[in-house]
């Protein structure tokens, strides 16, 4: 099964950075970097977004959303963009969130951009799924 092949792990400081920026160039301007700090002897990035009044998305809007930005569904919760190699993972009603006129804030998705071994696993689960694209 391809949902299977895919499993999320925990980001260094530097891929964090690049999923935040990532995430703003799904939705422009939903992230905020406040600044670091230490916390019980860790390093920390201290991130905000607006609080958004709404319902956790329904698939299909997920699926409209996403399809309407050029992506394709791989499984349950990820979906790649081969035009750009852009992989969103953790992609779900929780995580897509409806706000009260409806439109969707990506509040925790995943967004990446792969290389090397993922990269190849997500055109490889692309080319199954979808073979003529």
């Amino acid at each position: 099964m391809i949902r299977d092949w895919f499993t999320v792990l925990p980001a260094t400081p530097s891929q964090y950075f690049e999923r935040f920026v990532l995430c703003n160039n799904l939705y422009s301007g939903l992230n905020a970097l406040e600044g670091f700090c230490e916390i019980d002897d860790r390093f920390a990035i201290m991130t905000s977004l607006p609080f958004v009044a709404g319902t956790n998305a329904a698939a299909v809007q997920i699926r409209e959303y996403m399809e309407a930005r050029s992506f394709n569904k791989l499984c349950d919760a990820t979906w790649f963009r081969d035009a750009d190699s852009l992989g969103v993972f953790d992609v779900g009603g929780s995580n897509l969130f409806a706000d009260e006129s409806g439109e969707l804030v990506p509040i925790d998705v995943i967004p990446v951009r792969p290389d090397g071994n993922l990269l190849n696993t997500l055109q490889k689960a692309q080319a199954r799924l979808f073979p003529s694209d």
